[in-house]
């Protein structure tokens, strides 16, 4: 069998990259797929973060193959999936390492709340965020640099953060860099312009692009499926766009530690297990209150923690 990995899906048929060959062919997934454990010699993603124990555990485990995967296949055939590292399901795709959260400035105008659901969703795979602000030909030079003041708090925090324009080629080499040795997603809203700057990136791509409902306030669905483009030393998907997306697999206990900010000082609250609510002598309601942490993530979590509640 050969070693492959899978770069799209469409109607049941998978393209899997031949790892060595470095070409390409269409396959079928074996009804009797299994994960597979890797030994310390394989030149494949770490199994660490897989909760199966043992190779006949593993290879009872049936499963539907993702874009991401790896796999092994044999002429026409999937047989064996690789562990995953990590998966998403929107976007759809496996063994991430870090995904590009695109923005734009205004139409859509930025959305703080989708953000920081990104980054909680993100956090729970640990999986890296790289932030993309496109569209900034649209502002003034007084609403760009109030956007990147407002900013700086997620610069603090960690994040990369890069304001481009993919239209006129503005500010591009050092967000080209990014991609180098990683497998990258491209994820954010409809008419954002993710696909505006795979076309940008990958010249002759051609990918369908179109502009924002003037009645809905965002961008219409072009890309309609996920895949996966070789593009300057790694690799990047393109995923269907979307307005929503939920906190399914967040435990209202756990919403805490996904706030990267709340770690460093929750240590402090009274309780052991505040949940930085309604509880007495809470660290992190003091540190909104005297505007250590920005007053929007805040409010942005107690919105999630009502919604799991509910």
């Amino acid at each position: 069998m050969r070693e492959g990995l899978i770069i799209k899906l469409i109607g049941g048929r998978y393209t899997v990259f031949d790892l060595e060959k470095k070409n390409t062919r269409i396959c079928s997934a074996s009804g009797k797929l299994r994960f597979i454990r890797l030994d310390k010699n394989s030149s494949f993603l770490p199994a660490s973060n897989n909760p199966l124990s043992s190779k006949r555990e593993a290879q009872n485990i049936k499963l539907s193959p993702k874009v991401g995967d790896y796999c092994l296949y044999e002429e026409e055939t999937i047989k064996e999936i690789k562990p995953r590292k990590n998966k998403l399901l929107r976007p759809d795709i496996a063994n991430v390492d870090q995904t590009i959260l695109v923005f734009s400035c205004m139409e859509p105008d930025f959305n703080y709340s989708l953000l920081d659901l990104f980054l909680v969703t993100l956090e729970k795979e640990t999986i890296d965020a790289v932030i993309v602000i496109s569209k900034i030909d649209l502002l003034t030079s007084w609403e760009y640099e109030a956007l990147k003041n407002n900013m700086v708090y997620y610069q603090n925090m960690g994040y990369r953060i890069f304001y481009i324009s993919a239209l006129r080629k503005e500010n591009l080499d050092n967000f080209f860099a990014c991609f180098t040795d990683k497998i990258s997603v491209l994820a954010g809203q409809s008419g954002v312009g993710k696909s505006t700057i795979l076309n940008v990136f990958i010249p002759g791509l051609s990918l369908e692009t179109q502009a924002i409902s003037k009645a809905l306030g965002r961008g219409k669905h072009t890309t309609r499926a996920t895949e996966l483009y070789l593009f300057n030393g790694g690799m990047i998907a393109d995923t269907p766009g979307f307005g929503k997306i939920d906190l399914k697999g967040i435990r209202k206990a756990n919403l805490k530690d996904l706030f990267k900010e709340f770690n460093e000082h929750q240590h402090l609250c009274r309780f052991r297990e505040c949940q930085h609510v309604n509880e007495p002598g809470c660290e992190i309601k003091r540190l909104v209150e005297n505007g250590s942490i920005l007053k929007s993530r805040y409010d942005n979590y107690l919105k999630f923690f009502d919604e799991i509640s509910k």
